[in-house]
């Protein structure tokens, strides 16, 4: 249970493995006398909300290129894989598998050094997962229909289409209910991905991160 003057557990432990050790108390602890100034914070979602916001600050100030580059390696593929050319052949390279492993573990790795804790990794590598996929969410949600006028006048998509659809389905509805499947199997699937990379990535982190300096930030 939370109360006005204390952090929930969710959002301590999160910004603990997000943290090194050395200024886990001190982050903790300033944020939650910031907490208790709050005095507008008079429900429970509202300071719920509050903390949420303060683990994504901490999160995004540390880790921000990860899910940037998670970010651009999706726009990039949908991009090249939308607009192809008539013979269905991508005009671009397809970075999507083996650029999503090196963000991932670069991700794990980063947060097990910075915090000496596996855990600390795959939070990092999770937490990249969860803004990236929530960017390329609003990315579909923005593009499939203008990229979809574009992609039923090219003979790859019309037979794509064809091949695939229910009778009577026409090109738009299909290629929505497409991008949805894609949203759900691919987060599903990169999610698997950022936890395995995300814990390989820890546990090197870790180990590098037993001889570093103490952090003074």
């Amino acid at each position: 249970m939370t109360s006005i003057s204390n952090a929930p557990s969710w959002a301590e432990w999160i910004l603990r493995a997000l943290l090194p050790p050395d200024r886990a108390d001190a982050v903790t602890g300033d944020l939650l006398e910031a907490f208790r100034d709050e005095s507008r914070l008079s429900g429970r979602l509202a300071r719920q909300a509050w903390w949420a916001r303060q683990v994504a600050s901490r999160f995004l100030r540390s880790y921000y290129l990860f899910p940037l580059a998670m970010i651009a390696t999706l726009v990039w593929n949908d991009l090249f894989n939308t607009f192809r050319d008539v013979n269905g052949n991508n005009v671009g390279p397809n970075l999507f598998g083996p650029m999503l492993f090196i963000v991932f573990l670069g991700a794990g790795t980063f947060g097990g050094w910075r915090t000496r804790r596996t855990i600390g990794g795959v939070i990092a590598s999770g937490g990249s997962h969860l803004v990236g996929w929530s960017a390329i969410i609003c990315w579909f949600a923005v593009t499939t229909y203008p990229f979809a006028l574009s992609q039923q006048q090219n003979p790859y998509w019309i037979q794509a289409w064809r091949g695939s659809a229910a009778p009577g389905e026409s090109f738009i509805h299909w290629i929505v209910w497409d991008n949805v499947g894609a949203v759900l199997l691919g987060g599903s699937a990169l999610l698997l991905l950022a936890f395995v990379a995300g814990l390989a990535g820890g546990i090197t982190g870790r180990w590098l991160g037993r001889h570093r300096a103490p952090s003074r930030a």
